[in-house]
């Protein structure tokens, strides 16, 4: 394929999409500038070494909210003019304004592209991305339900589902020294965001503590917002993970990882569910009918309420010879083809189509 420039507007998610979308397209010979936004309010003062307790007011931090996103479109705009690359790529808003990407599609010349991640109707995660989606040329879309709303107000773009991905280079089979080992392995752990008290959270919480004294283990953030509904959570929580490598070894030695996506996704599957097969552990995952549609039927083992969880977990903690086949099957096919080259061979693919 001939190398092409491409313009990355950064997504700022502790999952790492933008990073291994960056990374698979280098490798693949292509060249990419990446405009990162800072990481929030407190972050940009610290740059600029303004006392972060200005933050305090709520009124200050909203209007530095804004103050930041300025900026940050700005510096989208000169890097586009300076830069003129030949694709402009993001996934969800990646705090862009629309008219920022009408303007680069307009002055550029150059397709745009947009994939969602997550539901863009969603007031707490999006401000501008349904006027934005008018502007997109080609929008790449993790769940397929939400195809039909994104069509009736991106009518001329090429609308495709494609789903998320793993980075082999980072999850992956690894030797893991003794006393690392012992540290992270479990019968069964969970490693995701709690969601600081938010609905989702709760969705995944109550999925959790049905097998708390099954030997589970909690990894990630936000979590003590809930111990006041579902106090058996709190000896499950284990504090956050701060890095993919801790993350793979955790999938790697627990005897069962639990793989509850976002209930936002109702069909669709989340990148956790490659990344944990990729890794060689071993899942259970909280049931959607494009698991099955996309590695099989039966590669990854689904449940479909709390109880038959539970009977699952027991199960398959008495069957490792099991857990193992079904391990390695699932590795085979997700490196075959659901690695982050994959995607981003299909989404160059289908927009050299469409040009």
């Amino acid at each position: 394929m001939v190398s092409i420039k491409i313009l990355l507007a950064a997504y700022a998610w502790q999952g790492g999409t933008s990073t291994f979308c960056a990374k698979t397209l280098r490798r693949m010979g292509h060249k990419v500038m990446i405009v990162s936004p800072p990481r929030g309010v407190e972050d940009w003062l610290r740059q600029r070494k303004i006392p972060p307790h200005l933050t305090w007011f709520i009124p200050m931090k909203n209007w530095l909210k804004k103050v930041i996103w300025k900026e940050y479109n700005r510096r989208l705009i000169d890097s586009a003019r300076t830069f003129k690359p030949d694709i402009y790529f993001t996934i969800n808003e990646s705090f862009t304004f629309p008219e920022t990407i009408a303007l680069i599609k307009r002055e550029i010349n150059c397709p745009t592209i947009c994939w969602v991640a997550d539901f863009p109707f969603d007031s707490r995660r999006f401000s501008c991305l349904p006027v934005s989606l008018e502007y997109f040329t080609h929008i790449f879309v993790g769940e397929p339900l939400w195809i039909p709303l994104i069509r009736r107000i991106a009518k001329p773009a090429m609308i495709e589902v494609l789903h998320g991905a793993v980075d082999p280079t980072v999850f992956k089979s690894v030797n893991v020294p003794e006393e690392i080992r012992k540290k992270y392995a479990s019968p069964v752990a969970f490693v995701g965001d709690g969601y600081g008290a938010l609905a989702e959270g709760l969705y995944r919480g109550r999925i959790l503590e049905d097998v708390v004294n099954l030997g589970l283990k909690v990894w990630g953030p936000a979590w003590d917002e809930y111990y006041q509904y579902m106090p058996k959570l709190r000896k499950a929580c284990q504090g956050e993970v701060t890095t993919f490598e801790q993350t793979n070894i955790i999938n790697q030695v627990s005897k069962i990882v639990l793989n509850i996506p976002n209930p936002q996704c109702l069909t669709a599957m989340q990148q956790r569910t490659f990344e944990i097969a990729a890794s060689d552990g071993f899942q259970l995952a909280d049931k959607r009918s494009e698991i099955d549609a996309l590695l099989g039927k039966n590669i990854i083992i689904q449940f479909a309420n709390r109880t038959q969880l539970r009977e699952m977990v027991r199960y398959y903690l008495d069957n490792p010879e099991e857990r193992q086949i079904l391990s390695s099957k699932a590795r085979q096919i997700v490196l075959s083809a659901h690695t982050y080259e994959h995607r981003m061979g299909t989404m160059l693919e289908y927009i050299s189509q469409k040009a």
